[in-house]
């Protein structure tokens, strides 16, 4: 049985390790904060959940200090009722960012993590009962939706991601083993020796998750071929230079935008362009309902994407693309006065950047 506060010879070593991970929670919650912040477009809500979830991990772990270091043992269920909260309050915003990503319709992981976090909160009130064998529903449920949030991935994405999803879900095992080994449950029977391989765990998970899906593209973003329609480039003095269409032209359906933008093609986006830099506009997208125009600007080319969706990893492959072509040419480019046969290269460079 495990004596509260903690004393012994692994006291000193667990308090700084500890510390540490606090300290590494909370630059992990920066790092998505940051992701987060950076974003133009459409917002990445997993990156501000998984921020505010390391936070409330930062918050929780520091209270698990005081509660087993430096509390009485009659104060310390109550210091525990308040980190589960926290813990709660953070899975439970992830939970529902991660069902709505996957378009799930009951939300049934979201609503029993709220019920256990809102038990926890009568019971912070109330002092109705021990709490602590109730905290591993939440780890439970963290895992079960883990896997099946990393198997939505497998199932869908490239070659590129899976080692990505392969690192996540273990970093994920690894954090939950950790948690279970610095619980009372854990520490009881393995021993006080075994929280400091807890904390490793926690320290060596956590920093896989992080690392391997601040790299991964949203779900919606997996299936992105899909969702584009054409690329044209243009020189930006209007004049065409590439286009390639991505859907058969019968896929189209003629109505308003679409039947004048396909139908015209080259020669209508060439005329927006024209106008474009006439008024020395800097259109970034047009939304026309399921049509969607993506604009990006080079130094002697403005490219344009048009799309079903607009996701942030086609606005960033049109960037790429825009950037690849204004080096490959920038010898050609600033002289340009029409000749079209040095362009030939230009389909590889789509071909490579939309993996045809």
């Amino acid at each position: 049985m495990i004596q509260f506060p903690i004393q012994g010879s692994f006291r000193e070593i667990i308090l700084m390790v500890e510390m540490i991970i606090v300290v590494l929670n909370i630059q992990f919650a920066i790092i998505f904060l940051n992701r987060y912040l950076k974003q133009k477009g459409v917002k990445n809500n997993m990156y501000i959940a998984w921020t505010i979830l390391f936070f409330c991990f930062a918050i929780t772990y520091f209270l698990f200090i005081l509660t087993d270091f430096y509390v009485s043992p009659n104060d310390r269920p109550f210091f525990l009722n308040i980190s589960y909260i926290f813990i709660g309050s953070g899975q439970t915003l992830l939970f529902y960012n991660i069902e709505r990503e996957m378009k799930s319709e009951k939300y049934i992981f979201t609503k029993i993590v709220l019920g256990v976090l809102s038990f926890f909160i009568i019971n912070t009130i109330f002092n109705l009962i021990y709490s602590t064998p109730f905290s591993t529903i939440y780890w439970g449920l963290f895992f079960v939706l883990l896997i099946i949030f990393g198997n939505k991935y497998l199932t869908r994405i490239r070659q590129t991601w899976k080692l990505n999803i392969y690192g996540f879900i273990i970093g994920a095992t690894l954090t939950i083993i950790g948690w279970g080994g610095i619980s009372d449950l854990g520490m009881s029977i393995l021993g006080i020796e075994f929280r400091l391989f807890g904390d490793l765990f926690i320290i060596t998970g956590t920093s896989l998750m992080t690392l391997f899906f601040v790299g991964l593209p949203r779900l919606s973003e997996i299936d992105y071929f899909e969702k584009v329609k054409r690329i044209f480039i243009m020189h930006n003095s209007g004049i065409p230079i590439f286009e390639q269409t991505f859907k058969k032209e019968q896929d189209f359906k003629e109505t308003d935008l679409r039947s004048s933008l396909f139908a015209g093609g080259l020669t209508t986006v060439s005329q927006w362009i024209t106008d474009l830099i006439q008024s020395k506009g800097h259109l970034e997208i047009v939304d026309h309902g399921d049509v969607k125009i993506i604009f990006e600007y080079g130094k002697y080319t403005i490219n344009v994407l048009i799309v079903e969706e607009v996701l942030n990893i086609l606005k960033n492959k049109l960037k790429t693309i825009t950037n690849e072509v204004e080096n490959l040419y920038q010898d050609i480019l600033p002289t340009w006065e029409g000749d079209m046969s040095p362009f030939e290269l230009l389909k590889n460079i789509i071909q490579q950047n939309f993996e045809i």
